[in-house]
């Protein structure tokens, strides 16, 4: 199994949501996080040059049926929320950047169509579930990258140096959080409000 790193390709596609096209990024694989430490400064300073999307496509699809097609399923994309400046992802959680759907290529048009997975199934995302959600904005997709952290439950010691929080997103998700830190274990108050990229490193 595994960490595996995507970065930030310099090519785009075009992603159709809610009848508007916008041009999107493309996250290619790199490889195993572990197998990529040697040569990620380089590798992470080439991708710094590529100007950030606001939203990008994950270039490794994964297959589910479409509710409007219940004859097979369909190869698509996770389509996820990008941030300035950001090169690169892991799948592990894919660093809690928020999912805004599945991209699902439409060979007639040559461009990719965001959904929505729905009890299991894919759903195209129309005009106004778009704006009820909040992914677009007078016109424009929206960009949106790591939500804040808006509760934490519980702090443990993890491993030395380290500990786990179990955190709650302004999102909903509610996830784990690995932190380190010099040895005291953190007060869940002091993760609220911060971003988990803020929160990786406790100073103690």
């Amino acid at each position: 199994m595994g960490v595996e790193l995507f970065l930030l390709d310099r090519r785009t596609v075009l992603l159709s949501l809610g009848g508007q096209t916008h041009e999107v990024g493309i996250l290619r694989h790199a490889g195993k996080l572990t197998e990529q430490l040697a040569a990620t400064q380089a590798v992470l300073a080439k991708a710094s040059q590529i100007p950030s999307p606001v939203a990008v496509v994950v270039a490794r699809p994964g297959e589910y049926p479409l509710i409007d097609a219940p004859s097979g399923p369909v190869r698509a994309h996770t389509v996820l929320g990008w941030e300035p400046g950001r090169v690169s992802v892991t799948d592990l959680e894919w660093d809690y950047l928020p999912i805004h759907g599945f991209a699902v290529y439409d060979p007639s048009r040559d461009i990719y169509v965001l959904h929505e997975l729905d009890s299991g199934a894919l759903r195209p995302i129309d005009a106004n579930r778009a704006q009820s959600v909040g992914l677009v904005a007078d016109g424009r997709l929206v960009g949106r990258g790591q939500p804040t952290i808006v509760a934490c439950k519980a702090v443990r010691a993890f491993m030395t140096g380290y500990a786990e929080a179990e955190i709650l997103l302004e999102d909903g998700r509610q996830t784990a959080l690995v932190v380190r830190t010099p040895g005291a274990v953190p007060d869940p108050v002091w993760f609220v409000g911060r971003r988990p990229a803020e929160a990786e490193v406790y100073p103690g």
